[in-house]
């Protein structure tokens, strides 16, 4: 199923409104999401103290219990640059994002080496991190050849996408918004059948 998300306990302080992680720092909560709770907003202008704190109580228990960080540095990060960067550099970084608490970590692409030479080392980088637990590599399948490469080196969760516009579909993997809707359903038929989760 989905990797779970990687909670994180907090304390709300009823009074100073902010919510205070469990042996950390003070974080307050509620500041980006004045903009999109403007009846909310609208009650700190109040008189009151009291409303004041009902006001940001209500959007603090309206934020989400979970966010889910999906790092994307090893494959998006390094797919484009010109010098190739060595196998074991790209296991490191990995190895050092996990360690800095990271739980979901993209950590390749199963591509043309033609057309991303830099991620032709995908099976030799799963070999590795696929022993890692605790943590979720999912990689990049943009097709069905992709896909059977990446459950073939071990991959336990796999990525597809859908370019915004014709333009971009075509320049970087090389087909039309249509034929690549396509592809991501044989991916995600394939990936269902073989019980392997799938983000998109």
């Amino acid at each position: 199923g989905e990797h779970a998300c990687r909670r994180r306990t907090y304390q709300r302080h009823p009074v100073s409104n902010r919510a205070t992680p469990v042996g950390g720092n003070r974080h307050v909560l509620y500041a980006s999401y004045l903009s999109q709770n403007q009846q909310n907003y609208r009650s700190f202008s109040a008189s009151s103290d009291q409303e004041r704190i009902e006001a940001a109580n209500r959007i603090i228990h309206g934020l989400p219990r979970c966010v889910k960080i999906v790092e994307v540095g090893p494959r998006d990060g390094l797919q484009n640059e010109k010098n190739t960067v060595p196998t074991p550099v790209k296991i490191e970084l990995i190895k050092r994002l996990v360690t800095s608490g990271l739980s979901v970590v993209e950590a390749t692409s199963f591509v043309s080496p033609k057309w991303v030479p830099q991620l032709a080392d995908a099976k030799d980088v799963m070999e590795v991190v696929r022993n890692i637990t605790g943590v979720s590599f999912p990689v990049l399948t943009p097709n069905l050849k992709g896909f059977e490469a990446a459950a073939a080196a071990g991959a336990k969760e796999v990525a597809i996408f859908a370019s915004a516009s014709e333009a971009f579909s075509k320049s970087n993997i090389n087909c039309s918004i249509k034929e690549s809707l396509v592809r991501y359903n044989d991916v995600a038929l394939a990936a269902q059948k073989r019980e392997i989760p799938v983000r998109g």
